[in-house]
């Protein structure tokens, strides 16, 4: 067993997912408060990861979020494999917008590169959320925040054309996805 199996094996993959959620949220919020021009300017939240007051916090967010996906990837890959396939690549594009974050302002092809890795992030996130609320958790509140979370998605899917303020859509879908995340799974049967 490995030892993430043995630090995590007691706990549910709700619990798991709910760190990561907290992981995330906590230092947005921080990069916030820090920095809110970044939220009236309707900029992206990666805006936080190329300003030098909240780019620690934001990178040690993502990180620690990519993190406990990827840990509760493991602890499920025996018994639910297509939800921790999901979570398996949710965790790596995650890591890969972080990492695109630094340089995207430096040229407009390391611009594009952001750009398409966040358009497989939320991509990656609107399949896992059609699962979760379509095969693990088929109730009213998943609905709910799939629904919120497929608004959030078309929101920014808009922002391309200039259409709407892309940081509150963000922060839509992120948390009607987080939401669903931890609260679909805890639904699922422990260990």
């Amino acid at each position: 067993m490995t030892m993430i199996k043995r630090l995590y094996a007691n706990k549910p993959v709700s619990y798991v997912l709910l760190l990561s959620q907290i992981c995330l949220g906590v230092p947005l919020l921080l990069c916030y408060v820090l920095l809110p021009s970044v939220a009236r300017q309707q900029a992206g939240v990666s805006n936080f990861g190329v300003q030098w007051p909240t780019s620690v916090l934001y990178s040690l967010g993502i990180a620690a979020c990519a993190w406990f996906l990827w840990v509760a990837a493991i602890q499920i890959a025996g018994r639910f494999r297509p939800l921790a396939i999901g979570l398996a690549a949710l965790s790596i594009v995650l890591l890969a917008v972080l990492l695109s974050t630094y340089p995207y302002k430096l040229s407009p092809s390391l611009n594009y590169l952001h750009k398409v890795m966040d358009f497989v992030l939320i991509s990656v996130q609107l399949v896992l959320g059609l699962y979760l609320a379509l095969r693990i958790h088929r109730a009213r509140l998943s609905a709910l925040l799939l629904t919120l979370q497929i608004i959030g998605t078309v929101l920014m899917y808009l922002t391309t054309l200039g259409l709407h303020d892309l940081f509150l859509s963000q922060q839509i879908t992120e948390v009607s996805f987080g939401s669903l995340l931890v609260s679909a799974t805890s639904y699922l049967p422990s260990p």
